[in-house]
């Protein structure tokens, strides 16, 4: 009996030692995809950043087209040269390939993987416009839109994503696209709870 009792000793204590080495990995590797986690986040925003500067000389001159535009001096302020570097970014359907082109070139997801098949070629032409930073104006332009129409349209989009996509991704996917309210937290941008009896 005491060989057995040796034995399952030995036993019970090497189960222990593999037991605490898994654990201790496991902890290694959660550290490790939150590392990772962290970095890859930091990559995207700065992507997002890049995308923004690349964009900024296109909102300029597609904000000074809107303010100037049905004005007699308009013809004056935007030469052939303006509207054919703003050409490119005008939607083509529901694409804009200069734009598609820039978010493909550099993998900026706007929506998480796999969520993208629930909004429109519209909406994600729109959240892309609106993730590469263009303003109201720029996008009233190239729209040939309203402010109203496209106020609406952000609403819209603002609530889909909310309703769309889980509680822990809508978050950034607003933030990335500047559609948190003005003064607003998140919370304020959350659906009320259904206070169902």
């Amino acid at each position: 009996m005491t060989d057995i009792q040796g034995l399952a000793f030995l036993l019970i204590s090497q189960i222990v030692i593999v037991a605490v080495w898994v654990i201790m990995t496991l902890s290694d590797l959660r550290r490790a995809q939150r590392s990772m986690a962290s970095r890859l986040s930091g990559l995207e925003e700065e992507k997002i950043r890049m995308a923004r500067l690349n964009f900024a000389g296109i909102d300029s001159l597609c904000t000074t087209a809107y303010e100037w535009d049905g004005h007699r001096r308009a013809r004056e302020m935007m030469d052939r040269t303006a509207r054919d570097v703003i050409a490119p970014f005008r939607p083509e359907g529901c694409s804009v390939p200069a734009l598609d082109d820039f978010f493909t070139r550099f993998s900026i997801e706007v929506f998480p993987p796999g969520m993208v098949s629930a909004f429109t070629p519209s909406e994600i032409m729109l959240a892309r416009y609106l993730c590469a930073g263009f303003s109201t104006k720029s996008l009233c332009y190239l729209l040939g839109i309203s402010e109203d129409a496209l106020y609406v349209r952000k609403s819209r989009l603002r609530s889909k994503i909310i309703r769309t996509l889980p509680m822990g991704r809508f978050p950034a996917v607003l933030s990335r696209l500047s559609l948190l309210p003005s003064g607003k937290t998140l919370s304020g941008c959350l659906p009320a709870p259904s206070h169902e009896a």
